[in-house]
C-alpha cells in the first residue's frame, strides 16, 4: 500500500483513491472473503512515548497500518499528561516512524474529545458554553 497523501490511499487498485479509513475497511471485507479470516484495525492508546514507540514497531512487524486515539487528558494544547500539544504528537509519531522505516498509514484520532471528557473540565465548573468552545478548539488546532 502507497502512503496516503492527504488521507487518501492513491494506488494501483484504487481508482477512486478513497479515504483511507474507507480503503482499510474495504480491505479488510475484502480480504475476509478470500482468505476467509477476520481483520481488524490496530489502534493505540499514547498514553507514554514508550507506548507510541512500541506500537509503530508492532505496526511494522506486522505490516500494518496503525491508529493512534488520543484521549484530551494524554494530548491537548495544554500538552495533556504526556507532555505533548497536538503538533508535538504528530511529529513524535513521524520521527518515530522515520527511525524503523515504517512506511504503512498511520490514523491520528481523538478518543473521548467532547465536553466534560477532560479531567479539568469537571472540576472547572464552568458553563456549557465554554466547555464546549474549550473542546472544540482541540479538534481545530493546526498541524
Amino acid at each position: 500500500m502507497k502512503q496516503p497523501i492527504n488521507n487518501v490511499v492513491v494506488e494501483k487498485g484504487n481508482p477512486q483513491n478513497h479515504p483511507l479509513v474507507e480503503y482499510l475497511l474495504g480491505r479488510i471485507a475484502s480480504l475476509k472473503n478470500e482468505t476467509g479470516s477476520d481483520r481488524t484495525l490496530f489502534a493505540a492508546c499514547p498514553n507514554a512515548k514508550a507506548v507510541i514507540r512500541a506500537a509503530i514497531r508492532s505496526a511494522k512487524r506486522c505490516n500494518a497500518p496503525i491508529k493512534f486515539a488520543a484521549t484530551l487528558n494524554q494530548v491537548d494544547t495544554n500538552r495533556g499528561y504526556t507532555g505533548l500539544n497536538q503538533k508535538e504528537f504528530v511529529k513524535l509519531i513521524k520521527q518515530k516512524a522515520r527511525t524503523v522505516h515504517y512506511t504503512d498509514p498511520i490514523m491520528i484520532a481523538i478518543d473521548h474529545g467532547g465536553p466534560w471528557l477532560k479531567d479539568t473540565h469537571k472540576t472547572a465548573d464552568l458553563p456549557y458554553e465554554e466547555i464546549r468552545e474549550i473542546a472544540q478548539e482541540q479538534f481545530l488546532f493546526n498541524f
